[in-house]
């Protein structure tokens, strides 16, 4: 009876050492997780995995951001830019294409405005903006080109209404001219 007991301990013993494991190692796997999500990348971290499955896993080299497209026009013409969409995914993708920011959906048009991406298939998407009174000249009107599904693909642009180049020549007042010398 003596030897019944003790396998019975020694079982519950490795079930509770194997459940303490596992509980760790999904802890790690939990803060890990939520250190890439945090950082919006791989994180620095060492991520080694466990000595069963091999050597030093080496973390992804994040790319640089892309500059922003850059729209410009005098009043009255089109502004345009263009970029190119990717599907780095493994499956199809029904893209509908949006914009945020300084301007919405009725001030920039964006050519196509939905699409169907096969995986690894790439597009170019255009941007047009009829530069009118609503643009104060010079100033900077910032958006973003949003492809849902293609998460890393966050397209930021700027539209800024050009000075005619008669106007750019002309000197900006400067105060009261009362002032002046």
């Amino acid at each position: 009876m003596n030897r019944i007991g003790n396998i019975i301990q020694d079982a519950i013993e490795f079930n509770v050492r194997s459940c303490s494991a596992s509980i760790n190692l999904f802890k790690d796997y939990v803060q890990g997780m939520v250190n890439i999500i945090r950082s919006g990348g791989t994180t620095d971290e060492d991520l080694r995995e466990p000595e069963s499955m091999g050597p030093r896993v080496e973390p992804r080299q994040k790319a640089p951001p892309r500059p922003p497209l850059m729209l410009a026009a005098e009043l009255g013409e089109d502004a345009g830019a263009a970029f190119i969409l990717n599907n780095p995914t493994a499956s199809t993708l029904d893209l509908v294409l949006s914009v945020h920011g300084d301007l919405g959906p009725q001030d920039v048009q964006l050519l196509p405005a939905a699409l169907t991406l096969r995986a690894g298939e790439q597009a170019l998407i255009r941007l047009k903006v009829t530069i009118t009174q609503k643009f104060t000249e010079d100033r900077d009107y910032l958006g973003h080109v949003f492809a849902p599904g293609v998460a890393s693909q966050v397209i930021g642009f700027v539209v800024r209404r050009l000075r005619p180049p008669h106007a750019a020549s002309e000197p900006r007042p400067q105060g009261d001219p009362k002032e002046i010398p």
